[in-house]
């Protein structure tokens, strides 16, 4: 290439700059891949060694013929944060005494995590919660209520799931206390988390439900989570409140309870609110009269199909194949055939 023709044209000077600037910056994604494959290989042979070292003892501690001190005589102290997470992956596969083996391994090596706790960044902090949780939520229970109050979104929603995750109602109460402080979180997690706790996280439940002063979304969040759990004594207290409450999201959430483990005897609380303003609402209204009232007919499920909301008869029918209604399901969509 002439380069006295390039210098003298900007244009083909720029388009040189150009090229040589797109080399550049591809020779250095190409470094840049390297040398974080040359790391990972390194980090995962590092793993392999630990392994290698560990697993031996590990099993004769786990099948009680070797003493826990023949595998902390392994761990260098440069490897105590890796021990942990070593750990974490047997934590995460076992139960019974085999898993409370493993968090009496771990208890050693757990004080100095909880130590660092408030000194570090957000992510350590939640990862330290989800650590703590499942390896000595027994000795740093305290630790982790606590972060539920953390700054950190983050680390607080990490709190929240080892918490629930537990098992204990007790434990999990401190969530369903503090429920407004996960706004920006979707009330369907929360009340699946609330729900996994099992049948024993239903009274204070129903209590958050049907607490007056309560937050509306918090209500709302509490009366899901009774409905994953087809909690059958919430179904008269949801009734009751259905007059008097005004909240979009909470009333929706009272409908949808009723759904699922209402009787005939409530359809008097729920047949006002099919002809609510609030699409969302007359379509939980229809689909609980639906599922609840024998005599649901063609002309009730006209009346369904010809909601000014086209949404309505959508989630009607969703609704009840949600709850195994599937008759009526038939009959709506075959009505909807007709139209």
């Amino acid at each position: 290439m002439n380069l006295g023709l390039v210098t003298g044209d900007p244009l083909l000077l720029a388009l040189l700059f150009g090229v040589v600037g797109l080399l550049s910056v591809a020779l250095a994604l190409v470094g840049t891949a390297y040398r974080l494959r040359v790391r990972n290989n390194r980090t995962q042979r590092e793993w392999e060694r630990r392994e290698v070292l560990w697993d031996p003892a590990l099993l004769g501690v786990l099948a009680g013929t070797a003493p826990d001190q023949a595998l902390h005589a392994l761990v260098a102290a440069a490897d105590r944060f890796f021990f942990i997470d070593y750990l974490l992956r047997y934590a995460r596969r076992l139960d019974g005494d085999e898993r409370a083996t493993i968090e009496r391994i771990a208890a050693p090596y757990l004080a100095p995590l909880a130590a660092s706790f408030t000194k570090r960044d957000d992510e350590f902090r939640a990862r330290a919660v989800r650590t703590l949780g499942l390896l000595g939520q027994r000795d740093y229970r305290e630790l982790i209520v606590g972060a539920l109050d953390d700054p950190s979104d983050l680390v607080a929603m990490a709190a929240a799931r080892s918490l629930t995750q537990s098992g204990s109602p007790d434990l999990a109460t401190a969530v369903l206390d503090r429920l407004p402080r996960f706004h920006r979180w979707r009330p369907s997690l929360l009340a699946s988390m609330l729900a996994r706790v099992g049948p024993d996280m239903a009274p204070p439940l129903r209590a958050a439900f049907q607490n007056p002063d309560g937050d509306p979304a918090a209500r709302a969040v509490a009366v899901e989570a009774l409905t994953e759990l087809n909690d059958l004594e919430a179904a008269d207290p949801a009734a009751a409140l259905l007059a008097g409450t005004t909240d979009r999201n909470l009333v929706v959430a009272l409908l949808g309870l009723l759904l699922a483990t209402g009787r005939t005897e409530h359809l008097s609380a729920i047949r006002p609110l099919l002809d609510a303003p609030e699409a969302p609402v007359r379509a939980r209204a229809f689909a609980a009269v639906a599922r609840l009232d024998r005599a649901f007919s063609a002309a009730d499920i006209q009346r369904v199909l010809a909601d000014e909301s086209p949404w309505v008869p959508i989630r009607v029918v969703e609704a009840l194949e949600a709850v195994g209604a599937t008759r009526l399901v038939a009959q709506i969509n075959a009505a909807h055939r007709l139209l």
